[in-house]
Formats: structure tokens, sequence, C-alpha cells
């Protein structure tokens, strides 16, 4: 019915990260984001995961709306284009240099539909406006979606904070969603449960300055900045204090450089191109402040070389002072204080937000959440954009602070009916998130299941022939190396030249090995 609409969220509900929502009614079907989800250190070495895009084969998607340009938002999209080559793509300016740069790596070329936060976009009987979010990457907007005769309206609002006071954009545009989202209309709230434990409000990114200018006042060596490589306006605060401060700036990281580039191409950051200087020219200078990348401790990081003393351009020393202007994701916690830890080993000072307001969050606390539904006052509501004890939390929080809005707790795949009627809910079948490995290729989950027994238990490589057992050994303990010879004769007293006895070579040297390892490791037994 084009009086009704139907949500069914993809990813992001019941986690953070590959986050993607279908809204469809009888005539349109349009998703919001694609977005990857970054892997949790069981799986092995896999790069990242995305939506199951096999749920779409039969939904007649026609576009996707971009809400802003982080990865857990856009991370997959080149993948959806790759399947589905006819879907239009609406972003922002700064959204769009993004993609472009995850369809490259794809060899994938796409014309992309640049939109404003004041934009209307009109997808069959389907009515979908923006209006300006603040967030922690420029360029943010909140979508209303209705029908064209306005019997509903839904607002979709994931990652945003309600920060009316922003240093380099303007603040939340609660002006514009007051006229979308009319507080005497029909109306459902989906909105971001990120920082649903958080009392009180967030702060705003104009609150730093002087926590970050102390920094510049106590600190006389170089200064290494790790940061979210999307959070380009707090680089610019760091960038006008290095001029104040009569100190030069560089990178030292493919992210951060890339989003502090593309920034400055759209306008977003100012510094003159002579400014930024070349990393190899500066790395050693007392004088610099270096932008680095890895603040969550990332594998093969710029700023974990560091720590760990394996930067191919130098080395930590007492003097210098590194800054992580960022949280620690939770997951991240011990790799993170390891690194913390090594920074600390070397003589170098260690500044962190627990020992200065220099970071601010991306998201609505309490508080903000209290006013903004206040302006708002839908009717019904939605938490999204967070783990399943967040969007549990978030319900008690409506329940608790404002009963007369019927809320509800869904999880990916939940189907949601919204219509003048009511909202129905109806559980589909769950889609795991499909895993991505080496050159953007899919890989099955039985595989993991292989790489976590390869990687805990060792393998023995077999090769029998009638005249010899060629024996290999990978990852068990030292002590098996003089246990080979015993291993090779078992292996051929078990085949005596038979083909077909591979299977009981095998289960031989397993049943041994554990008799001296306490466990089996995985055994490949080849017949030439």
């Amino acid at each position: 019915m084009k009086d009704s609409i139907q949500i069914i969220p993809i990813g992001g509900v019941g986690e953070i990260g590959s986050n993607m929502t279908l809204f469809k009614n009888d005539d349109s079907s349009f998703l919001v984001d694609c977005g990857i989800l970054f892997p949790y250190d069981d799986f092995f070495d896999i790069d990242y995961l995305i939506p199951d895009l096999n749920f779409l084969n039969d939904k007649n998607v026609t576009d996707i709306i971009i809400t802003h340009g982080h990865e857990d938002h856009i991370g997959a999209i080149a993948h959806l284009l790759e399947k589905f080559p006819d879907i239009k793509v609406h972003c922002s300016n700064f959204a769009a240099s993004l993609i472009r740069r995850r369809l490259v790596e794809m060899n994938l070329v796409r014309r992309l539909n640049i939109i404003k936060a004041t934009s209307q976009i009109q997808i069959g009987s389907l009515v979908i406006e923006t209006f300006h979010a603040t967030h922690s990457i420029p360029e943010t907007m909140g979508l209303v979606i209705s029908d064209k005769l306005k019997n509903y309206r839904v607002l979709y609002l994931s990652d945003f904070k309600y920060d009316k006071s922003p240093l380099y954009e303007r603040g939340f545009d609660i002006k514009r969603l007051k006229e979308l989202f009319p507080a005497d209309a029909y109306t459902m709230a989906m909105i971001d449960s990120t920082n649903i434990l958080n009392p009180g409000k967030t702060v705003s990114e104009s609150e730093l300055l002087e926590g970050i200018e102390t920094c510049f006042k106590k600190n006389k060596g170089r200064m290494f900045v790790t940061l979210f490589s999307s959070n380009i306006f707090r680089m610019q605060t760091f960038i006008n204090l290095a001029r104040k401060y009569n100190r030069v700036f560089t990178t030292l990281g493919r992210s951060v450089n890339f989003y502090l580039t593309e920034a400055r191409a759209n306008g977003l950051v100012q510094y003159h191109e002579n400014e930024l200087k070349n990393p190899e020219d500066m790395i050693e200078n007392d004088n610099a402040i270096i932008f680095t990348s890895g603040c969550q401790a990332d594998h093969f990081s710029a700023m974990k070389k560091l720590g760990y003393g394996e930067h191919h351009l130098t080395k930590l020393k007492k003097g210098d002072t590194v800054i992580f202007s960022s949280k620690v994701i939770p997951g991240n916690e011990d790799k993170v204080y390891r690194l913390y830890n090594k920074i600390t080993e070397v003589g170098a000072e260690l500044i962190t937000e627990k020992d200065l307001l220099i970071h601010a969050s991306g998201h609505p606390s309490q508080e903000d959440l209290k006013e903004l539904i206040q302006e708002i006052k839908p009717s019904h509501y939605i938490p999204i954009h967070g783990e399943t004890l967040f969007l549990k939390r978030h319900c008690e929080f409506i329940d608790t602070h404002f009963p007369q809005i019927k809320n509800y707790f869904i999880s990916n795949y939940t189907q949601i009916h919204f219509s003048p009627k009511g909202v129905e809910l109806k559980s589909l079948e769950q889609r795991p998130p499909v895993l991505i490995h080496g050159d953007k290729l899919e890989i099955e989950r039985e595989k993991i299941s292989e790489r976590r027994k390869m990687a805990c238990n060792g393998m023995v490589f077999v090769s029998l022939s009638p005249k010899e057992v060629q024996l290999q050994i990978s990852g068990l303990p030292q002590i098996i190396d003089k246990e080979i010879p015993h291993l090779r004769k078992l292996a051929y007293d078990n085949y005596r030249g038979k083909k077909g006895n591979a299977e009981k070579v095998r289960v031989a040297l397993r049943r041994y090995l554990y008799s001296l390892l306490g466990y089996k490791p995985i055994c490949f037994v080849m017949e030439n």
C-alpha cells in the first residue's frame, strides 16, 4: 500500500557496523547506507564483513542514499554496485570522494548523484528529504522519509551528535528537522543508540580548544597526534594551533593523509598546499606536528609501528609527545594499552583523553536525546545503530522519560510495517554478514574454522610414495623435530607402499602426536 512503508535493517542493529537499511512500499525500494563491520580478533586476518547482499536479489532496489562517509556506512558500497550496477547512489561531495576511492579499489566506475543537506529525492511514491546533522565527519545528513500525502513520516538519524555550537560547521539543523517532522504529524523516529549508556551531554568539538592548546604549551619536542582519520575538523584545530605556535605539520600513514587532502580538496579544512610538509623531510624536526594513523593500535598502522620501534622513517625518543585524541573502541582495550606501555617505555610523553579534554564523541548522550525528543515529539520510536544492550537500554530510556511514545526493540532482519494503522513487526530469517578477505573476495565461514585449527594446532604435511616418505612440520614445538625420523617410519609402516592407506597414515600420526603434545595437529597426507 502506498500509504504504508516497510523498513528492514539488514545491518547495523545489534552491532556497530555494516549499516544498511531497506525502505520499500508497493512501487519504491531503496537503501540507506551500505557499510562494513570490522572483524573481531578470532576471525583470523579477515579484512572486514559486509551485509549479505543476496537478501536484495528480489527487492528491486533502485537507489541508495548515503548519510555520511564513515566506513561503517559506505565501506561495502563497491560490493553492492558490483552486484547491482544499476543502483543510483545519492551522497554528499565529501562522501562521494571517499566512495570513489572504494570503487577504484575494485576497478569500478559509477556516476554519483551529489546531494546537499536541503535536498529532496523522489523515489516512486516515496519522498526523502535531508537535513544537516553534526557528527565527527563533515557533511552528515539525517533523512525524513514520507509518502507524497504525508500520511506518515519516518526520521532516520543514525550517527549524529546534537551539537549546536561546533567549530567549523553549522550546528545541528533542528529548525529544518522540525519543519520536515512536525510534532503534530504521525511519525516514527529511528535514532542512534551508541552513547545511550552515557549520562549528561556529549562534549562539543568547540570545548576541546583549551585541552588541545595545553598540549602545545607544555610540550616543545615532536608531537605525534593520532586520531580517527575521518575527524578532519579535529585536525583543523591542531593545524590552527600549529600556525599559532610556529610549528610545521605533516602526516604519517595513508589513511590520515587521504582524509586530510580530500577534505582540503572539498573545502572542508583550510591550509595552504605548501603547509603540509613531506614526512621524509620533517620527521626528525623537533618542531613538527605529525598526524599519525592508528589510534586503535591497528595492525600495520603507523602509530603501532612507531610504538613498537618498527617504523622505517623514525623512532620515538625521549622528548617526543604522543597524543591520542580519540577514545578506545570497546574490544580494542588490550592492544591499545599495550601500545601505551610501549610508548612510555621509550621515554615519550603520552597524553590521552584521560589526561586532558582532547576528544569529543560523535554521538548523543542521554541529555542530548532528551532535548532532541522533546523538540520533535515522535509518535513511535525505534532505537538503531548500537549493540543489543544499547538498543535495550535505549528502549528503557524512552519508557522512563517519554512513556507516551510507543517504542520498539528490534534486531537486524526485523520487518517493520509502518502505516496509519500502527506498527507491525515480523522477524525474518537472520543472515550473518559475509566475510571479505584478500583481493575483496568472499570467504566461507567454514574456512575460518579451518584457519583456526591450523593456527592453534599446527600442521603436518606427508607425501607418500613406494620409495620414501617426505614429512614437513609447521607450527609445532621444536621438541617434535627429534621425532621426525620416528614419524617418518610410523607413516611408512602404515603405508607399506599400498594405495588407499593415506587415511590410516593420517590417523596413526595424529594419535602418536596427541600422546606427545596433548592435542592433535592437522595432518595432510598425499599419495604420489
